[in-house]
């Protein structure tokens, strides 16, 4: 029986968040905890509140909102000398707070760059063990996760083709869905992540990307071009009929996150959120998360939100909530 059938003979539909990124789900408090147990880190935050305004928006008065104030939000993850104990202690407090919001099923995008600076691990060390801990803590607490390995598009072409290489790694492959490309969109080459992906692809691996968020529609079609599964955002599709036309025909979803374009300023605050033309002109949707400690929200608080916003109806919002388990990477 197909995941489409089986949702069709089932009143529960399980809590799922497909687009969640681990760096933007370490809680204020993790870090500051982290901060307060090593002494050389004091002087990044001298308080939680100071931590909670470096990191999220929970404080701010959200004026002159852009997506390079969002992206320095992260930065002081960079500054952390992380190590086995406090990676595992992150990824305990992230699994448990899927747990808290009783989400089914989450797939965790994750990049591993900023864990070898102050470490020995090479990246398949460093993979193995944030995985390992996934596994470790996803049993603990009950809630299945789909890892996804994260590569940047601003990251050197060396750093990417290693780090995309790393599914040669059979534990790895075992246990990682699939690949995703974030950050600056600025950045994005065709020619050079369809050959990632096309590698990805041939292991059976899912290809996911975050286009048509900051930048160009036609980086959307690119992206449908290349055989990607889905779209993170995406939104820039929903000016061209003829792109979105392409997305239905390859059956391409997008993951939308109505908070994280409002706050990174990529859809101004007060105007329709362009998820309802991709809705109306025939296209699937999901709702995530995205980073939900930057932007102080769960996935239910989001869903009240898209209710709202695009004037879903019962109908559509049970649709959106398939298409996050008939799509996602791995059996729910």
């Amino acid at each position: 029986m197909s995941k489409v059938q089986k949702m069709k003979t089932s009143e529960i539909i399980p809590k799922v968040d497909l687009h969640r990124h681990a760096g933007g789900a370490i809680s204020s408090e993790t870090v500051w905890e982290i901060i307060q147990s090593k002494n050389d880190l004091l002087p990044l935050a001298s308080s939680l509140k100071k931590v909670e305004s470096i990191m999220t928006y929970k404080h701010d008065d959200k004026t002159n909102l852009n997506f390079h104030k969002f992206l320095q939000k992260f930065n002081i993850l960079n500054y952390i000398q992380w190590n086995e104990n406090n990676i595992d202690w992150t990824i305990k407090q992230i699994i448990s707070d899927l747990a808290d919001e009783d989400i089914q099923y989450c797939e965790l995008r994750f990049s591993i760059a900023k864990y070898l600076n102050n470490m020995t691990w090479d990246e398949q060390e460093a993979c193995l063990f944030f995985l390992n801990r996934i596994k470790h803590w996803s049993t603990c607490y009950g809630v299945k996760v789909g890892p996804v390995l994260s590569i940047k598009y601003e990251a050197a072409k060396i750093e990417s083709v290693r780090m995309s290489k790393l599914i040669n790694h059979w534990k790895i492959a075992e246990d990682i869905v699939g690949i995703d490309v974030v950050g600056d969109e600025s950045h994005f080459n065709k020619k050079f992540l369809g050959q990632i992906f096309r590698y990805w692809q041939m292991c059976n691996k899912g290809t996911l990307i975050h286009a048509g968020e900051t930048q160009s529609a036609e980086n959307v079609r690119s992206a449908i071009e290349m055989g990607v599964n889905r779209i993170a955002h995406g939104i820039a599709a929903a000016e061209h009929p003829d792109i979105m036309d392409l997305a239905i025909e390859n059956d391409v979803i997008f993951d939308i996150a109505l908070t994280s374009n409002y706050i990174t300023g990529v859809v101004e605050k007060g105007t329709p959120h362009p998820a309802r033309k991709l809705l109306d002109h025939g296209c699937k949707i999901t709702i995530g998360t995205d980073d939900p400690t930057i932007f102080d929200l769960t996935l239910d608080q989001e869903y009240t939100i898209a209710k709202l916003e695009l004037g879903l109806s019962d109908e559509e919002l049970i649709d959106i909530k398939r298409n996050s388990v008939i799509h996602a990477l791995s059996e729910i």
